[in-house]
């Protein structure tokens, strides 16, 4: 209570009394009851007159406790005003359709717009145009019980890339409990995600490390143990090296080459491990079989290495690679397996060989080793190492050779497989493409001679109805019809099932080559739907089927494409009129969420297999066995349909079971200036 109200209720009350006053003057006017009444009245304001005064002393009181609560929401609404422009994540107040009323600093930065820019634009705006309608659809799906809900989706802000935002939603609702708004805090999680994934790169390569020191360990521990021996022998008494030198000098050459012998072990394995690692991801032969052999010169210590790849129809050796720096290389050379056939068919049957041969330029005899590169289905090529006839190979170099060559197959049959698989895509893009024009070229070829076998078809029923009652024929049931009406009608039939496969294969092209123009325009879906559901009433009580309109009456205007949405729907329906058996139901269902309208078309009696789902959408495919009217099909609808959906900027599901298939098209209600 404020001190004007106070004061003027101070000057009421006593104009108040002076009117008691007057009216106590006047009381012998008035009969005895009437003045025992007014005694009574008198006595019981004065009475409540002095409740009031004391009131009155209470109310300065109230009013500086008021003025103090005042006070402090004040100082509440600047701390929360404070907080909200200081928050470090971006926060956000949108109405029912997501449209920005309030923003904080750090919102305007994530957007890259000022805030007070901000304001009055759609959240939606800000988002790929591919997820504005999963965005909608977390709005509107909201549970009454729900407080809070927590996504992950991507923004672009203006001018800027994409970036990986978490979106913390909770609504604003109505006394009604109606959602009328929503509160959403926005935290940028690029940085994590991008860490995320360096993260697992860098656990996949300690793995990789871990595997390798685990192998190098084991190695490491073999070495220790041969060291520790070696350390034993020498530890051995004065008196036993004096009673055995001979015996004790063996064992130390002994363990000295067995170390020897160790240290060659790690040195080929670490070689071996370098050339899995170069060749394992490598697509190009010829770089897998170089790799090969400038290691295998490196570690053994070669004066040549040559590496073949056979082409055993033309029973050829064609050199990929050699490294001869005493005499000229042969790289590229082509070598006749029948020159040396003994020499190959050895190879070919995957077996090595060495020998010893003089070779003029070398300066002598030299040590050659052939071993064959073989995978479990061929012999690829070969592998030809040259030493000096003094150092021949060992069974530990031969083993190490065999090692190098079953890696160079492996890595030699991934590449011809991945270049296989690579030409195959190519071919099939190739024919694909092939297919696609020619299906658009036989459809425009066809297009104009099956336009004139309509119009001479409707000129015959024309001319034939001039000489006898032909369209009243036409009107009978089949089985009442002659001979020569239900040939027409069968050539008609068939004419016009032509047209139609010709203009879904053009139009499937166009929607494909995203050349479908789109000519937006605002439908009232409750005036619009019942005419277009009309037509199929009557189909649907020829075959007892019942056919039923939902709409919701609170639907808004949809602004987009007439025909694409009238072909859709067309569509839909022709499938449910066809696959419905008799006594079975067809529901058509209209509504809106925010931002989205949702159609659905349902019918009972049938359920297509969960086996066949996947593939309903594939263009020409047609579902065995489920047309109880027979009337078949292009098998072009349904693709279509998807086609045309994606057109629109919407989605298509479709759910079948419990003897019910229900396909739902979720819509924006306006297009997007990037589809439109």
């Amino acid at each position: 209570m404020t001190g004007k109200t106070v004061e003027k209720l101070e000057q009421q009350i006593e104009d108040f009394l002076e009117g008691m006053e007057d009216l106590s003057g006047c009381t012998h006017l008035l009969s005895q009851p009437q003045q025992q009444k007014l005694a009574v009245a008198i006595a019981t304001f004065y009475q409540r007159l002095g409740s009031l005064q004391v009131d009155r002393g209470e109310v300065p009181a109230s009013k500086e406790a008021l003025n103090a609560t005042c006070l402090g929401i004040e100082a509440e609404r600047r701390r929360y005003q404070e907080l909200f422009e200081l928050a470090p994540q971006g926060y956000l107040v949108t109405d029912g359709e997501a449209g920005i009323l309030e923003a904080n600093c750090a919102a305007g930065n994530l957007l890259k717009l000022c805030r007070d820019r901000l304001v009055g634009k759609s959240l939606v705006d800000f988002m790929a145009r591919s997820q504005r309608a999963k965005f909608r659809t977390q709005l509107w799906r909201w549970d009454s019980s729900e407080v809070a809900r927590e996504w992950e989706m991507s923004l672009v802000p203006v001018g800027g890339k994409s970036l990986r935002v978490n979106f913390t939603a909770s609504p604003v609702r109505s006394e009604e409990g109606k959602v009328v708004g929503w509160r959403i805090l926005l935290k940028d999680i690029s940085h994590k995600k991008q860490q995320k994934t360096t993260n697992k790169s860098d656990l996949n390569q300690l793995k990789k490390q871990q595997q390798q020191l685990k192998a190098q360990a084991k190695t490491i521990e073999q070495l220790k143990q041969e060291i520790a021996q070696y350390k034993q022998m020498q530890r051995l008494s004065a008196r036993e090296q004096q009673q055995s030198p001979r015996l004790l000098n063996h064992q130390v050459r002994a363990s000295n080459i067995r170390t020897a012998e160790l240290e060659e072990e790690l040195n080929y394995e670490a070689m071996l491990k370098r050339i899995t690692d170069k060749v394992r991801d490598s697509f190009d032969e010829s770089q897998i079989l170089h790799t090969a052999v400038e290691e295998l010169v490196r570690v053994l210590g070669l004066r040549g290495c040559n590496a073949a790849l056979y082409n055993v129809e033309r029973a050829t050796a064609t050199i990929s690679y050699g490294y001869t720096p005493d005499i000229p290389g042969d790289q590229g050379k082509v070598v006749p397996m029948t020159e040396f056939a003994e020499w190959y068919q050895q190879l070919l049957q995957r077996q090595y060989f060495q020998f010893c041969i003089r070779i003029p330029n070398w300066g002598g005899e030299i040590s050659i080793l052939a071993c064959p590169i073989v995978d479990n289905q061929r012999t690829l090529g070969d592998l030809w190492l040259f030493k000096p006839q003094e150092h021949t190979f060992n069974e530990v170099e031969i083993r190490l050779v065999q090692q190098v060559a079953s890696q160079c197959a492996i890595a030699i049959r991934q590449a011809r497989l991945y270049h296989a698989v690579e030409a195959q895509v190519t071919e099939l893009e190739q024919l694909n493409r092939l297919k696609d024009e020619f299906l658009s070229t036989i459809s425009h070829e066809l297009r104009t001679p099956v336009a004139n076998m309509k119009m001479a078809i409707q000129m015959l029923g024309i001319n034939l109805n001039r000489e006898l009652p032909f369209f009243d024929e036409l009107a009978k049931p089949q089985a009442e019809q002659s001979k020569l009406a239900r040939y027409f009608q069968i050539l008609q039939n068939e004419c016009d099932r032509e047209i139609n496969l010709i203009n879904d294969v053009l139009d499937l092209q166009r929607l494909e080559s995203g050349k479908q123009p789109i000519k937006p325009a605002a439908i009232q879906l409750s005036d619009w739907l019942p005419q277009l559901v009309a037509p199929f009433q009557e189909s649907a009580q020829k075959r007892q089927q019942t056919l039923q309109l939902n709409i919701s009456p609170t639907i808004p205007p949809f602004f987009g494409d007439q025909a694409s949405l009238e072909r859709i729907i067309t569509e839909l329906l022709n499938n449910a009129c066809k696959y419905t058996p008799p006594n079975e139901q067809i529901t058509v269902t209209a509504s809106a969420k925010p931002g989205l309208i949702q159609l659905s078309v349902s019918n009972s009696g049938v359920e297509i297999p969960d086996s066949e789902l996947s593939r309903i959408f594939d263009k020409f495919y047609r579902i065995p066995s489920t047309d109880p009217w027979k009337q078949g099909g292009t098998g072009l609808g349904l693709a279509l349909v998807k086609q045309l959906v994606a057109h629109l900027g919407g989605i298509i599901d479709v759910k079948s079971q419990d003897n019910q298939t229900c396909f739902t098209i979720t819509l924006p209600d306006k297009l997007s200036p990037g589809v439109a």
